[in-house]
């Protein structure tokens, strides 16, 4: 059988197992360094070889995994020059985006923020334990408001990779409701127009959450 019925209409066995196991990944359900064999992941898709190992060298050109000879497939380690260059274009892509929204994001996009914004509150412990983190709701929003092909061409080539280390850093204790904060910041200016003051809360935004990955790496404080 070639073919599969996903939600999304007829998608390929390979198709299935490489966005199953990039979910995996990015989620850190396959934790960084450690081996992948076909043969568990076989069992645990319920697949045949053919499209894992299809998957898996998908997986190796978007720089997810790496096959290692006579050893084997492994997930590919996070280093803190990965991170590093990655938040260096994060910082400054949407930075200027920020700036760029402050002009034109409508008034009904802010009031709905600004309503979800309270909504994550409500739902925050008051000693800051079991925050919810934002997400990518307000990220979202203001590359929607900016609307510029080049730009999420851009963020699409990094997007993934910056998914994981949002993940990682969301775990950290305090991180979400650290989180939380630094978006009301970003909000808070959006709903100003002020152009300056939104693109230097989101590059605050994104050093501070670096900042956080860095420490908790070289503190072996990630939890995977």
């Amino acid at each position: 059988m070639s073919e599969v019925v996903s939600s999304a209409g007829k998608t390929s066995l390979s198709d299935l197992a490489h966005n199953t196991l990039k979910n995996m990944l990015l989620n850190l359900e396959l934790r960084p360094g450690s081996p992948i064999t076909e043969i568990q992941l076989m069992e645990t898709l319920g697949m045949s070889r053919t499209p894992i190992r299809q998957a898996l060298h998908r997986l190796e050109q978007e720089g997810f995994v790496n096959l290692t000879p006579r050893k084997g497939w492994f997930v590919a380690d996070i280093s803190l020059r990965d991170i590093q260059e990655i938040f260096v274009v994060r910082e400054a892509l949407e930075g200027i985006a920020a700036r760029l929204a402050a002009e034109s994001i409508t008034d009904d996009v802010l009031r709905e923020l600004n309503e979800y914004m309270v909504r994550v509150s409500s739902a925050t412990a008051p000693d800051g334990q079991e925050a919810v983190d934002p997400g990518d709701i307000l990220h979202d929003q203001i590359f929607a408001a900016v609307d510029n092909k080049q730009m999420n061409r851009v963020l699409g080539l990094y997007g993934d990779h910056l998914r994981r280390f949002h993940i990682m850093a969301i775990r950290l204790p305090g991180r979400a409701l650290l989180s939380y904060q630094e978006h009301c910041e970003i909000l808070q200016a959006l709903t100003k127009r002020d152009g300056e003051g939104a693109e230097q809360a989101m590059r605050n935004h994104i050093r501070s959450s670096k900042r956080s990955l860095f420490e908790a790496i070289v503190n072996e404080r990630v939890v995977w």
